[in-house]
């Protein structure tokens, strides 16, 4: 196989490590209600300590109500991980995790969301996420 048609950076796997959905007691009590939420969202890069071209990237998603509870609560985290032929350094390898391994974990959640809700009966949707500003952020959390 010839490799200038490799990416630097492989996604070697993903896992699923939290989905947390769960109606409110009160649920009929929303319907007719316009509710406000917002999104919270945590992502980190691990670097491997023992294998530079290593890294372990995580990325979650809740949904938070503005005014108290809202109709269901939605928690779900995922992690990646993935690994560089070595070229990149170790700031352009961890920036890459940010934007382009992240964006594929949230490729994963974004079905798997839309499913859930579908199957529940509400209309929730993910909006368009914008990752530049969560992978700029330096104060975001490494769940590594």
């Amino acid at each position: 196989m010839d490799n200038d048609y490799l990416s630097p950076i492989q996604l070697i796997g993903t896992s699923l490590r939290e989905l947390h959905f769960k109606f409110s007691e009160e649920r009929g009590s929303f319907d007719l209600k316009e509710l406000d939420y917002k999104l919270s969202l945590q992502g980190g890069v691990g670097i491997d300590e023992y294998d530079p071209n290593e890294a372990i990237t995580t990325f979650r998603v809740e949904v938070e109500w503005v005014e108290g509870d809202g109709p269901f609560e939605l928690r779900i985290e995922y992690a990646a991980i993935a690994r560089q032929d070595g070229s990149l350094s170790r700031e352009v390898f961890e920036k890459q995790c940010r934007l382009s391994i992240m964006s594929a974990i949230l490729s994963y959640m974004r079905p798997m969301i839309s499913r859930l809700m579908d199957e529940a009966g509400e209309s929730f949707r993910l909006p368009l996420i914008d990752l530049r500003q969560l992978a700029s952020s330096s104060s975001q959390s490494d769940d590594s």
